[in-house]
Formats: structure tokens, sequence, C-alpha cells
């Protein structure tokens, strides 16, 4: 597969309607039912609040891979990849010997959207607070019995946990924000490499040796800490070769994110249909730096404070909290960290070193009149930054 055929590909047939964080079932209806007749669709179970949740199955093969995002309503990056999956499917000519393959040897059960109240809400959890992803032992949650019954029913032998990630992570020890994150989940304290396992990292060793040529050193390998109660864990407690990739930053909608996923999901299942994972060794996998947690949204350079007997200088960070107005996704920031924040790093960053700011009681200096961005829809409380 030639990446760069392939961005050409993207760039003028990714699903262009399905843009900006906001995804909810709602908006994604239209699109499942234009769907050609050769994808199943179905409704597979209802949330909490009673909206549908829907299951798409392309595919003959006799791999079974299922696919879901949205677990985390406000992690809407992978469904949006997902939808421009779908468009790569129904492309009639370009690349059509992958897809072939792909369709002729897998068979894919995907699910766009887990949670689809969180989805409405934009909140991580389910109407009831309850993470869905620390459910999946307890199981008392009607979404997170969904996907439990779905993995009991179809018996995948892969599985790709689709989420996103913080804007914080920075791959290794560089300043390089981690873009794409990669993790075959533990199946147990130990962290042994079983069989579904390695399978999951001979997987990922492809798609980050695939998706470096467009983005060199902006890969990240997630933390493997055992999570018992976790659905990645879980299933490759039982066998499936799960596969997590997490969306990280590269602009705050991660419209350009979206794009470098679709390769890293499209090369993963090339490489499951084909069999060529099986070449390949852990080494790849473990090469895959670690993530860090480096990074802020903003940090402001060399801020000078006068306070009573004392002049002082220091940086401020400050990172941004989303939330849902309409149906925009706005940001407030909140400081983060006060100090020398010379070893960290920042999304944005201003230097303010010619500027003096007072200080009484403590109080956090105002000195929005230095910044000089032009961000839409981002607020910074308490005077810093308005918009």
């Amino acid at each position: 597969m030639d990446i760069h055929k392939l961005q050409e590909w993207y760039k003028i047939n990714y699903r262009k309607e399905l843009q900006g964080q906001y995804v909810t079932t709602e908006r994604i209806a239209p699109f499942i039912s234009s769907l050609s007749e050769n994808f199943k669709t179905d409704i597979i179970g209802r949330s909490v609040e009673d909206r549908p949740i829907h299951s798409i199955q392309i595919g003959k093969g006799e791999t079974k891979i299922l696919l879901w995002a949205q677990m985390h309503g406000d992690e809407s990056t992978a469904t949006r990849v997902l939808f421009d999956l779908f468009r790569f499917i129904e492309h009639p000519a370009a690349f059509k010997s992958l897809r072939d393959a792909i369709l002729k040897q897998c068979t894919l059960v995907i699910i766009p959207i887990l949670n689809p109240d969180g989805a409405f809400r934009y909140t991580r959890t389910n109407a009831l607070h309850i993470d869905l992803n620390r459910d999946a032992k307890s199981l008392q949650m009607p979404e997170s019995n969904v996907l439990k019954e779905m993995v009991l029913k179809f018996k995948p032998h892969f599985g790709f946990n689709l989420h996103d990630q913080g804007t914080q992570y920075n791959v290794g020890n560089t300043n390089n924000p981690a873009t794409l994150s990669f993790l075959a989940p533990a199946a147990d304290e130990k962290r042994s490499i079983t069989t579904s396992r390695k399978k999951a990292m001979q997987v990922i060793a492809a798609m980050n040796a695939f998706t470096q040529q467009i983005i060199p050193n902006h890969i990240g390998r997630y933390d493997d800490e055992f999570c018992n109660t976790c659905f990645g864990d879980t299933l490759q407690q039982m066998g499936v070769a799960l596969m997590l990739i997490e969306a990280g930053h590269s602009d705050w909608a991660r419209e350009q994110t979206r794009e470098y996923y679709f390769y890293a999901l499209l090369k993963g299942l090339e490489t499951i249909s084909s069999k060529s994972y099986k070449t390949l060794t852990t080494k790849g996998y473990f090469a895959i730096p670690e993530n860090n947690k480096r990074f802020f949204d903003v940090i402001y350079r060399n801020v000078k404070v006068k306070y009573p007997r004392l002049t002082y200088t220091i940086d401020i960070a400050i990172n941004f909290d989303e939330y849902i107005a309409g149906n925009t996704i706005k940001r407030k920031g909140k400081i983060a960290k006060i100090g020398d924040l010379s070893t960290y790093y920042a999304h944005i960053e201003e230097d303010v070193f010619d500027a003096i700011y007072y200080s009484n009681d403590n109080v956090i200096p105002r000195i929005g009149q230095k910044a000089n961005f032009s961000l839409e829809n981002i607020e910074i409380i308490d005077g810093l930054l308005k918009k």
C-alpha cells in the first residue's frame, strides 16, 4: 500500500460532512442509513437513556475483527475515522485489490458509538456518570453489556479499542506531541506476552512503521499497566488480540489527527487480512517510545511579577477544559502549574519577558493584554485570555 497515493485519495474522499468533535448518534444516523446494501446494519442495544447503539457489519472472511469507538462520549476522532473507512470500502475503484482482500479474508463488526448518552452530553462517562471502560467485570451498565454480548456472540479474533487521549502526552523524552499512541493491553499483572498479546504487538508494529512515514517521531506507546476492569485487558484475557489506538494532539479539533488515524487503522486491517503480521517480531512494538506527560496547552514564559518587597519571574501553564455549548465545543483554560517550567512543553507558547505584572495577596497576575493568539472558541478564565 502506497501511503502517498493513500494521502491523495483521503484528501479528496474522506467524509467531509462529519467534522468537529461533537459527534452524536443523531449525527451519524443519516450516514448509516445511506450505506450500501453490502453493509449489514443493526441496533444491538440501547443506552441508559434509551438511545440506540448501532452495529455495522461488512465482509465475509473467516478472520473476525471487532472495532468500537466512543466508549468515552467525548472521544469522537475514531468515530469520524470509521466513517472515512466506510467511504473507502464503498469507493468503486481506488485500492480495489486491498479492499477486496480485506472483505474476502475478514468479517468486520463495528460499533461506531458505544456510549451515545455520553456523546450527546460530551462527557467521558455515560448518563449515570460511569466510565464504561471500567465496567468490564461488573457489567452494571447496559452499554457495557452490549459490548460484552457482542464479544460472546461474534467471537472476534482481533479487536480495536478506539479512543482519544489528552493533550498532555509527548513521545518519550522529546518535545514532540504524541499525535497517535498504540497499546497492546496486558492480560495479567505480570504483563506477560500471551499469544493474543503477541499478535497485537505484531500488528501495532506494522501500523507504527507505516504511519511513521507521515508523522515521524510523533507516535508513542501507551502505558501498559494491567487494568482488570478495563475492556481491552479483559478481551486480551479472553484470547482476543486487542489493539488500543489513541488519537492525540495535532490540532484542537483533531481533524489532522483523524487523517493519520485512518492510515494506521487501514494498515492494521491490511496486516491482519494478509497475515503479514506473522513475519514481524515484538521488537517493532517495543521500539515505539513510551508516552510521557510533559505538555500543557499554553505556557506563558518569563512572567515578571512584582510583589511587595519582592520581584520574581515565573512561567504560567494553562490547560483547557472542553465543554459543549449548543452544538459547539468550547474551551476554558485553567491554571495548571506555576513556577520554573523550563522542562515542560506547550502547544502554544508566549514569551512575555518585557512586561511587569503586579500581584497582591497572591492573586494570579492578569496577563491577557500580552496574549497574541487567534484561537476559535477558546476562553481562559480569571481574565488571563478572553475572546
